[in-house]
């Protein structure tokens, strides 16, 4: 995911979804082909501080962070 622009889509095959703007905090990538979806939660405050969540593709929840690590909710 764009850390620095919400608003690029992670691939071709990913399309937003969601009741704000492309690149909001209220809407995620989905990707229909795999049923991913990515989450910009990048305003959150610490001790947990901006990520994404993710959905895998078997459902489990992660937060991705800028460096790349996964932590699952």
């Amino acid at each position: 995911p764009d850390f620095d622009d919400p608003g690029q889509s992670p691939g071709p095959e990913w399309e937003w979804r969601g009741t704000g703007p492309v690149g909001s905090d209220r809407g995620a990538w989905y990707n229909p082909g795999t049923g991913e979806s990515l989450h910009p939660d990048l305003d959150h405050p610490d001790p947990i501080g901006p990520h994404y969540d993710w959905k895998d593709p078997c459902g489990v929840m992660w937060r991705i962070y800028r460096d790349g690590s996964k932590v699952r909710k």
